[in-house]
């Protein structure tokens, strides 16, 4: 979310976007990592996925398994709404 910049609209556009994914019920990998702003590598090194893994996933030519998706998309989302909430990212 931190990563919405620009004037007040531009920003409240950006987090309106990001929110409506973040709604969304089923999510693939690409969509969960986008949502943290983070490379591929910086997924990985953060959640202590391979980035080999990563790169797989998001091609198509492996599946990443339901319940490994459903673990990092309650995770980043989790993690992301609390970023938004806590008064020390309020301006």
């Amino acid at each position: 979310w931190l990563d919405c910049k620009g004037d007040f609209k531009t920003k409240m556009n950006c987090l309106l976007d990001k929110y409506a994914v973040v709604r969304r019920t089923t999510m693939n990998l690409k969509e969960i990592r986008e949502l943290t702003g983070l490379s591929q590598r910086g997924f990985g090194e953060k959640y202590g996925i391979p980035c080999r893994s990563i790169e797989n996933w998001e091609s198509g030519q492996r599946q990443c398994p339901d319940y490994v998706l459903k673990l990092l998309e309650y995770r980043v989302k989790t993690e992301l709404t609390t970023k938004t909430l806590s008064p020390s990212h309020c301006d």
